[in-house]
Formats: structure tokens, C-alpha cells, sequence
């Protein structure tokens, strides 16, 4: 993808809305874990903080889904954030095997569709970020 697609309304709201999608699945992922394992609860091996870390990504990870419609900068700025942050604490809870044994040979499958959107976010948020300062 080239920076001068982004400017194309059409692919810019196409791009927004796989951001909203994903960020509210993640929203509806982590609402669910507290409903069904509790506050701080999702994994009994992990530490409060990242066990908090996760709860907290309840709200984040709505408000990540609206604010990029409108506060573009910002909405971009905590995606990329969210992304990081997300794929390295449940890759290091992975590996810590607070999820239960690992399996040498398998990535789960959430981790590895975080991956895929999270190389999706941190692409096309810089591409964004990119073409704005270009545009000043």
C-alpha cells in the first residue's frame, strides 16, 4: 500500500472499520473473560498486573474503536500502543506458560491473529501518520 492511497476516503473508512472490528472483538474478549473467570482472574499463574493489564483492555480497546473516527492522531497513536503492548505480554505469558504447558511446535491461535492485526495496525497507522505530517 502506497501513502498515497490513504487518501482515498474509501479505503481510509475501509481501514477504520477493520480497526473498530478488531478492536471490538478484543473488547468483547476480554469482557467476556471477566464474566466468566472474574476480575483479575484470567489466568490464576499470571501476575495481578498483568492479569489487570488484560481487564483494563476491556475499556481500551473500546475506546481505541471509537476514537480513531474522531481523533485520528491520537485513535492511531494508542492502536499502535495497544498492539505492542498486547502482543508482547501475552507472547512473554505464553512462553511463561501461564496459560499451561507449552506446546514447543504450536503458537495459539489468538496470539497469532493478534500478530496478523497487529502488523496490520502498526502498517497502515504509520502509512496514516506518515501522509499527515507529509500533508502540514
Amino acid at each position: 500500500m502506497k501513502i498515497n492511497q490513504i487518501d482515498d476516503n474509501r479505503t481510509r473508512r475501509m481501514i477504520l472499520f477493520f480497526y473498530s472490528v478488531g478492536f471490538l472483538i478484543g473488547t468483547s474478549t476480554h469482557l467476556y473473560n471477566i464474566i466468566v473467570s472474574g476480575f483479575l482472574s484470567v489466568s490464576h499463574l499470571a501476575p495481578w498486573y498483568v492479569n489487570l493489564y488484560w481487564d483494563i483492555l476491556t475499556l481500551l480497546d473500546l475506546f481505541a474503536s471509537i476514537l480513531i473516527w474522531f481523533k485520528l492522531k491520537q485513535g492511531l497513536l494508542l492502536a499502535i500502543a495497544i498492539m505492542a503492548t498486547n502482543i508482547i505480554i501475552n507472547t512473554y505469558s505464553y512462553l511463561s506458560g501461564w496459560f499451561g504447558d507449552i506446546v514447543s511446535a504450536m503458537v495459539p491461535v489468538g496470539l497469532l491473529m493478534q500478530s496478523v492485526f497487529g502488523t496490520f495496525v502498526f502498517v497502515t497507522a504509520t502509512l496514516f501518520l506518515l501522509k499527515r505530517s507529509f500533508s502540514k
